[in-house]
C-alpha cells in the first residue's frame, strides 16, 4: 500500500486538504519529491507512512469532538481524497500485477484504518536480504499453491519471473517436477510444503536451508512462506478468492 502512494505527479491530490491535516505538506511537488523518492521498498516512506498514521489519529480525535457540520464535512473531504489517491494507485498495481484487487478496493473503501493496518504485511512479504531469490519465491509459490488462490498464485509467479527465475523453472515448481530443480531450489520447494502440509519432515530439512543461508536465511524463509499466505486468507474469507483450477496460471 505504501509503494502505491509513491507517485509524485498525483501530489496536487493533497492541495484540496484544508491546510491543518498532516498531508496537506504534501501538496508541494517538490516537497512531495523529497519526502517521496522514487525508492524501492522501505525507502522514502517513513515519513509518508508517519504523517498518514497521525492524519487518522487527529482525524479521529478532531471528528469525535465536532460541533459543527462543516467541520466533519472537511474531514470527510480528506478521507475522500486519500481514498480516491490509493485507488489510483492500485489501478496502476493491478496493470504491474496482471490481476485485479477487487478485495484491496474493498478493504480500502469500507476502512482506510484498516487498509493502513494491512499494508504493513506487504513490508514483510518483500523482505529478503540474504535469502537468494530463488529459494525465496521457489518457497512462496510452494505455499501460495497450496492455499489454492489462482490470482495470488500470479502474482508470485510474476514477481518471481521479475526477480530472474526462467520460466522452466517457475513451470517445474508449480508442476512438481522436482527432477528438473537445482539442489537448493528442491531443498527449498520441500520445506515450504513440509511447512503448510505440517507433515512433521521439515526438521532435516530446516538444518539443510541453516546449513546454506545461516539463520537469517531461514528466518526470511519462514517470513516469506507465512506472509504470502495471508493474502489468500483474506480474499477468501471476504468472498474474493478464486480457485487455481479456475484461474490458470500463466508463466
Amino acid at each position: 500500500m505504501e509503494s502505491i502512494l509513491c507517485r509524485p505527479h498525483l501530489s496536487n491530490a493533497f492541495m484540496k486538504m484544508r491546510p491543518s491535516c498532516p498531508l496537506s505538506r504534501y501538496a508541494g511537488r517538490s516537497e512531495w519529491k523529497r519526502r517521496c523518492p522514487r525508492a524501492g521498498w522501505g525507502e522514502g516512506f517513513t515519513p509518508l507512512r508517519r504523517d498518514l498514521r497521525q492524519y487518522l489519529c487527529h482525524t479521529e480525535q478532531a471528528t469525535a469532538g465536532a460541533h459543527t457540520m462543516n467541520q466533519h464535512i472537511l474531514f470527510r473531504k480528506d478521507r475522500f481524497m486519500l481514498r480516491r489517491l490509493i485507488l489510483s494507485r492500485i489501478t496502476a498495481a493491478e496493470k504491474t500485477l496482471g490481476v485485479p484487487l477487487d478485495y484491496c478496493r474493498f478493504i480500502i473503501r469500507t476502512s482506510l484504518r484498516a487498509s493502513f493496518k494491512f499494508a504493513k504485511f506487504l513490508a514483510v512479504d518483500e523482505y529478503r536480504h540474504v535469502l537468494p531469490a530463488g529459494p525465496c519465491y521457489v518457497a512462496r509459490i510452494v505455499a501460495v499453491q497450496h492455499d489454492d488462490c489462482g490470482t495470488c498464485l500470479q502474482i508470485a509467479v510474476n514477481q518471481a519471473k521479475k526477480a530472474g527465475l526462467p520460466a522452466e523453472i517457475l513451470r517445474a515448481v508449480l508442476d512438481g517436477n522436482l527432477d528438473d530443480l537445482p539442489e537448493e531450489l528442491r531443498d527449498a520447494y520441500r520445506f515450504a510444503k513440509a511447512v503448510v502440509r505440517a507433515s512433521g519432515e521439515e526438521d532435516a530439512l530446516r538444518e539443510r536451508i541453516h546449513q546454506r543461508y545461516g539463520d537469517e536465511g531461514l528466518i526470511e524463509m519462514a517470513l516469506a512462506i507465512a506472509s504470502c499466505r495471508v493474502f489468500p486468507t483474506v480474499k477468501r474469507a471476504l468472498g474474493y478468492a478464486v480457485s487455481c483450477s479456475a484461474a490458470p496460471v500463466s508463466v
